[in-house]
């Protein structure tokens, strides 16, 4: 996994500067270098998030594999689905953050400003908050998945699920004010609503599966 991730962050050098042009892309102001070593240190940051993306199929797969013993009802088989679909979900977050909520994000932090004191963003900064928030909604977008997952071992109710729906909405907002980069709580919206779909759906989702299994068993 060591030498993957190596071998994938050197390829991520090589392509950076078509990464670098497509994160900017969102941000119509000019960018600037405040230290000698901030281009080298963006760079890095780059190469290194491709080659945890590339990575991550490999890891995902390991991963299930180690706690496949725990996991009698899952095979290899699902085990080869489980981590593509969980690439899949990963790319339609950082997707979604990229083209619906972080151009929204952007707009509204960068209107905090007057004539007298205006913004002045630092690329290697920049670029850190847009990794950043591509990698939480990525993470966020696993939830179905992983509550796949649980119902594979021990069946949920989703009238339980719904039943507690007031909590959900309280954590889910709780984690938002936590991974999101900023305090400001149009930020936290922007993020929880999305999450807050993601569980409805999951919830639709496992009643089907749910019921598809009673069936099966009667």
């Amino acid at each position: 996994m060591g030498v993957v991730f190596l071998i994938t962050s050197t390829l991520g050098y090589f392509v950076y500067p078509t990464i670098l042009n497509f994160l900017v892309h969102l941000y119509s102001q000019q960018l600037f270098y405040t230290t000698p070593t901030a281009g080298l240190d963006i760079a890095f940051k780059i190469s290194l998030g491709v080659g945890a993306c590339l990575t991550m199929p490999v890891i995902l797969f390991e991963l299930f594999q180690f706690v496949s013993p725990a996991l009698p009802n899952i095979s290899f088989k699902n085990l080869f689905m489980i981590s593509f679909v969980s690439i899949i979900l990963l790319m339609c977050g950082m997707a979604f953050a990229y083209y619906v909520t972080l151009p929204a994000t952007l707009l509204f932090l960068t209107n905090f400003h007057t004539d007298q004191v205006t913004y002045f963003i630092s690329a290697s900064s920049y670029i850190s908050f847009v990794l950043q928030y591509l990698v939480v909604f990525g993470i966020i977008f696993q939830l179905p998945l992983i509550m796949f997952i649980v119902n594979s071992v021990f069946t949920l109710n989703t009238k339980t699920l719904m039943k507690y729906q007031t909590w959900v909405i309280v954590g889910v907002f709780t984690l938002a004010a936590i991974f999101t980069p900023t305090p400001d709580p149009v930020n936290q919206c922007i993020m929880a609503v999305p999450l807050l779909l993601l569980y409805e759906i999951s919830v639709a989702i496992l009643y089907v599966v749910n019921k598809k299994k009673k069936a099966v068993i009667l």
